[in-house]
């Protein structure tokens, strides 16, 4: 149902949203003396965009969903 699929998109979003800002800050406290030591900091930080990428691709199918429940969704 369209409710459904809204829920699951605020959550997606929100899910998205939070591990961006995690991500953020734990990219940007790193030093350059800290090299290579710290590249796993970076694998995962791309792990986890790769993940809230995804998350934002569901997203993006939930509305479409909720745009043809409503009948408002042209396809654009």
């Amino acid at each position: 149902t369209a409710e459904h699929h809204y829920q699951s998109f605020v959550s997606r979003v929100g899910t998205a949203s939070a591990t961006s800002a995690r991500v953020a800050t734990v990219v940007l406290a790193q030093v350059p003396a800290d090299f290579p030591g710290d590249t796993h900091v970076f694998v995962s930080a791309n792990r986890q965009l790769l993940a809230a990428d995804v998350a934002i691709a569901y997203a993006n199918y939930d509305v479409s969903v909720i745009g043809l429940a409503s009948g408002g969704y042209t396809g654009s």
